[in-house]
């Protein structure tokens, strides 16, 4: 016996479409499917950014500074668009250390 969608919510056709669209179009406050998308930023607007946010002349210079100022600035770029990959790329620091510092 194979049973219908329409059939568990109604015996008359019409109601249980009427029942479905109802159900469909209820609003509510899941988000097991949804995500913020973070815009990322281009090589060259990550490297402007960490230029104007550190005032440094060189991305490569924060792979110089000492470990508590470098943790410091590496986890003020956390939630701004620039990945793990690309602020590892741009300033010479390896992956482990940037994703220390994010966690």
């Amino acid at each position: 016996m194979k049973l219908k969608l329409f059939d568990m919510l109604s015996s008359d056709r019409s109601q249980a479409i009427e029942i479905f669209k109802k159900y469909n179009n209820t609003e509510n406050e899941d988000q097991c499917l949804d995500y913020d998308m973070v815009k990322r930023l281009s090589d060259s607007e990550a490297r402007e950014m960490i230029l104007d946010k550190t005032g440094i002349r060189n991305p490569i210079e924060i792979s110089k500074f000492d470990k508590a100022k470098r943790k410091e600035v590496l986890v003020s770029f956390k939630d701004t668009g620039i990945s793990l990959r690309q602020l590892s790329r741009l300033t010479g620091v390896s992956l482990g250390i940037i994703r220390g510092a994010w966690n």
